[in-house]
Order: C-alpha cells, then sequence, then structure tokens
C-alpha cells in the first residue's frame, strides 16, 4: 500500500470512527479502521461500501455483501451497517 492511498485509509476509517461515535456515544476507531480495510480496500465484488457526502464531510455510510452461502439460499444482499448523522 502506497503512502497517499495509506494515508486515505487511516483518514477515511477515523472519518467512519468519528461519525459513528457522534451518533453511538462509543470510541470504536479501531474496530472502523478493521471494517474500512477489509470492505472499502480490498476489492472484493461480493462486498460494498457506500458513503454519503455533504460539503466534503462524511454525512453517512452503508456496508453491506452478498451472500450465497447459508442456509441454501440464492445469492441476496446484507446489510450489516448502516449510519447517518
Amino acid at each position: 500500500v502506497g503512502v497517499g492511498l495509506l494515508e486515505s485509509l487511516v483518514a477515511g476509517g477515523l472519518r467512519l470512527a468519528a461519525l459513528d461515535a457522534a451518533v453511538t456515544g462509543l470510541e470504536k476507531r479501531a474496530y472502523w479502521n478493521a471494517v474500512f480495510r477489509r470492505y472499502a480496500v480490498a476489492g472484493e465484488a461480493q462486498r460494498q461500501f457506500l458513503v454519503a457526502e455533504d460539503g466534503g464531510r462524511v454525512a453517512g455510510f452503508v456496508i453491506g455483501e452478498v451472500r450465497d452461502w447459508e442456509f441454501g439460499s440464492p445469492p441476496c444482499g446484507w446489510v450489516f451497517a448502516i449510519n447517518v448523522s
């Protein structure tokens, strides 16, 4: 990972952590940095990470993935995190 990309990753994870802390009142910076790296950067087609911006700041996000291995079900979308300020 290049320096510019690494800085972007860290900044992205920190913005998510700040939004989550503002909404929930709990600081979970390490957790959100790990989620950001796994879902926003890993580049897997099955994982989706969408961010809403307002005036250059993160206003919300949704994280999910396509799963087709549970309960013998056909591929379907699973949303596991959504947050809006």
